[in-house]
């Protein structure tokens, strides 16, 4: 199950910001993603879906959802961004697969951070494919959400 990102810092994800998706782009990058709000979720925009006059429940790439007064990216939205975000983590193979596994991981020679910005760092193995977003502490890196949560859920 997708984790709190919200718990870790409320600031970065809290609802008194309107568009909560566009700040959580901003956190990792300046490109602008357009996007359709219907109800609590975001999905990316699609001109041809635009046009239709209907009431749709969804509308394609699911981007992510607000939910209890916070934003909760997809997957989708993290590999968008990761494209041109210079705040990531690269991570071995072996610190890759604990990531997926839901496990925190030691900071190490092994483990390149990226980008001087936030705490929140876009988590990716050595081919810059995106495993899913942490927050760098002291010791480590916090595992906030992963790839591998959305294959446990998919299992189930």
């Amino acid at each position: 199950m997708q984790k709190n990102l919200a718990q870790w810092d409320p600031r970065i994800f809290h609802r008194k910001n309107k568009k909560m998706i566009e700040r959580f782009i901003k956190k990792f990058t300046n490109k602008e993603i357009d996007y359709v709000k219907i109800g609590s979720k975001y999905f990316l925009k699609n001109n041809k879906l635009v046009k239709l006059n209907n009431s749709p429940s969804s509308f394609g790439l699911y981007l992510g959802e607000e939910k209890n007064n916070q934003f909760n990216p997809s997957l989708a939205l993290l590999e968008l961004i990761a494209k041109d975000s210079k705040d990531k983590a690269i991570v071995d193979e072996k610190r890759e697969w604990l990531f997926l596994c839901g496990r925190d991981i030691f900071l190490d020679k092994k483990i390149k951070i990226l980008g001087k910005g936030i705490d929140y760092k876009l988590i990716q193995n050595g081919r810059d494919e995106n495993l899913g977003i942490g927050k760098i502490t002291k010791t480590g890196i916090r595992n906030l959400f992963n790839r591998g949560d959305y294959l446990k859920r998919e299992s189930q």
